[in-house]
């Protein structure tokens, strides 16, 4: 089957052409075969929003936007290969917490830090990336005892080489353990890809199909081997790639912008004609459509220079004028972003724009997101902050985190009063009465500080009775308002053996306080105040909740375990959990970061915090 290649600079029309090419094959055969738009997970939004809103196509079924991970569900769901449970990265971290309280013993470095918070996620991530570059356990082991001491050694090189190859020896004895415990029961994303590669070819809807890919400027060992199968089984292949021309025997120097893309260009036209393909000819833009400046800049000769002699030394200056690109000085971050909202309201206001015109990009989120929120909520400015944020500060899971933690650690004051303090521990019927509430458990908080109050004094049968009597009456209510739910919980826990037991207790326990209707009431209170955005993160962590407990019980069943493990799995999985929204209105200013986002169709950037260091960023290791 023919493979295509479409090549140009960053701005230069490739995802428009792609684009074009899907709505002239839609205009001319609206139920025609199929036509895939292959993106990465993070442009699949703004793509189908380009393709749908396209003036005279109206609905149709043939063209789809997909990822790599969605299109192998479609096509399991197809031909089969989704019998196995699905195992998502909450449900993955559960069995590395399990794994790691299994081997702590047989760990030579990853004893002591099994325990930190956040070790499963950093290790979910780098076993990941092993999986999705076809490294194999017995490699690791392999490349560990090459380690071993063998000849003459200096002392440096030696305690070195012995860090490393304890890492391996524990990230290979992990991940074989994690491959014996998902082996013909589970799969997770990273395995559908190889299954997808070998069920392609049992696809009748994708026997005729076109495929564009775009967006990517490398892939990975698994990926490479889903493009090999579509290029065997389908109508065409086109993929775009940001390249300032074909390299088709020679690759550009290794410090080069294009390096990386030239490398996937190689093996991607080496391989395909290994495989028999045909290669059509090379789309090169923008010189195919009759020009020397890439589309997106044709009208800011400035912006055209920056893009083609970025990555340039020595400097070529750019010799006229540069209205297109303003450079700004701030004392600190919030000077910064405070300049930047004045600047995009007098935009709006005078100079044309629309909010959606309008992006800021910045490379650490952490360092902007709340400066960024709250000047921006000051100033008036709608924005969506593109940023996966963890669900561990939403009160639903902070009630979990600390009501779990209340029962098990002899109901110390920091856990009960952080399980109050999320308002979910009030009867619903009483929450028109919030506000009074909250003053009343700051009474409660003021008492147990100066009694020093835990344990069997809070669950014990006797009433409080130091301090004022007119304060105990309701003192006492207050402390049965909180215990009640809480000790029904620690009873279920203590008679639980099972990780289905421990989790039927913690969703009972949810049930028991009606906490749908309450995150409810928090979404239709978001809504009226405009904040589309918070209101679906409420209804997207009691899903993830619920996910998180039926992987609890996938992962874990009738098997018995300790109690003291059941908070060390539940916070692996809840530290797993994030946030993933989308822009919920069509106006709004986006918020995105350099690394992940993808920009379409806008008009004006805001870059902040471009210090040294920062663009181009400076290389971390992590390990």
């Amino acid at each position: 089957m023919p493979l295509r290649f479409i090549l140009g600079r960053a701005g230069s029309g490739k995802s428009e052409l792609c684009l074009g090419e899907i709505r002239t094959e839609l205009t001319a055969r609206p139920d025609g075969h199929p036509l895939i738009y292959l993106v990465p997970e993070q442009m699949t939004f703004q793509s189908e929003y380009l393709l749908s809103t396209t003036t005279g196509l109206g609905g149709n079924i043939s063209a789809q936007v997909l990822s790599f991970t969605r299109l192998a569900f479609r096509v399991l769901g197809e031909t089969g290969g989704l019998t196995r449970a699905h195992l998502n990265s909450t449900g993955i971290n559960m069995v590395l917490c399990r794994i790691l309280e299994r081997q702590k013993k047989n760990l030579r470095l990853f004893h002591r830090a099994s325990e930190q918070v956040g070790f499963t996620s950093q290790l979910e991530e780098i076993l990941t990336e092993f999986k999705r570059y076809c490294v194999l356990p017995q490699e690791l082991g392999d490349g560990g005892r090459k380690l071993q001491p063998n000849g003459e050694e200096t002392e440096i090189s030696g305690a070195g080489n012995r860090v490393l190859e304890d890492k391996l020896h524990d990230l290979a004895l992990i991940y074989h353990e994690l491959e014996l415990e998902l082996a013909g029961r589970y799969l997770y994303g990273e395995e559908y890809l190889p299954i997808l590669a070998e069920k392609l070819f049992m696809s009748a809807s994708l026997k005729n199909a076109q495929i564009w890919i775009d967006g990517f400027h490398f892939f990975t060992p698994q990926e490479l081997l889903v493009i090999n199968s579509l290029l065997a089984c389908c109508k065409g292949v086109t993929v775009a790639l940001t390249l300032d021309q074909p390299h088709d025997h020679q690759l550009p120097h290794e410090f080069s912008l294009f390096y990386q893309t030239a490398q996937t260009y190689q093996t991607l036209r080496n391989t395909a004609l290994k495989g028999g393909a045909f290669l059509e000819k090379t789309s090169l833009l923008p010189e195919e459509l009759g020009s020397t400046i890439p589309v997106r800049f044709a009208q800011q000769q400035e912006l055209a220079h920056l893009e083609k002699h970025f990555d340039r030394r020595p400097v070529v200056p750019y010799q006229d004028s540069c209205p297109g690109i303003t450079l700004a000085a701030a004392v600190n971050r919030r000077t910064e972003v405070e300049h930047a909202a004045r600047e995009i309201l007098t935009q709006v206001r005078s100079g044309g724009y629309r909010f959606r015109d309008l992006a800021v990009m910045t490379r650490d989120m952490s360092l902007y997101h709340d400066l960024i929120r709250t000047v921006f909520h000051d100033y008036g400015i709608p924005l969506f902050l593109d940023r996966k944020r963890p669900m561990l500060n939403h009160p639903l899971v902070e009630f979990i985190r600390s009501a779990v933690e209340a029962v098990n650690k002899n109901w110390n004051y920091e856990a009960v009063f952080r399980c109050i303090k999320t308002d979910l521990l009030f009867p619903l019927e009483q929450w028109k009465d919030i506000d009074r509430l909250r003053e009343e458990m700051d009474q409660l908080e003021n008492y147990v500080l100066a009694f020093g109050i835990s344990g069997s004094r809070w669950t014990g049968d006797k009433p409080w009775e130091y301090g004022r009597k007119e304060d105990l009456v309701l003192l006492n209510r207050l402390r049965q308002l909180v215990i009640g739910p809480l000790m029904g919980f620690q009873q279920d826990m203590k008679s639980a053996k099972t990780g289905h037991q421990m989790g039927t207790a913690l969703f009972k326990l949810l049930e028991s306080l009606n906490v749908p209707a309450k995150l409810e009431k928090w979404q239709l209170q978001a809504r009226k105040e405009g904040n589309l955005a918070q209101a679906k993160e409420h209804a997207q962590v009691w899903r993830a909740v619920l996910e998180l407990l039926d992987q609890l019980v996938d992962v874990l069943g009738e098997e018995k375990i300790p109690v003291n493990l059941f908070p060390r799995l539940l916070e692996a999985g809840l530290e797993s959990m994030h946030f993933a929204l989308v822009p919920p209105a069509l106006d709004q200013v986006l918020v995105a970061t350099l690394d992940r986002s993808r920009l379409s169709n806008v008009k004006c950037v805001f870059l902040l915090g471009v210090n040294d260091g920062v663009l181009p960023a400076r290389i971390q290791e992590k390990g």
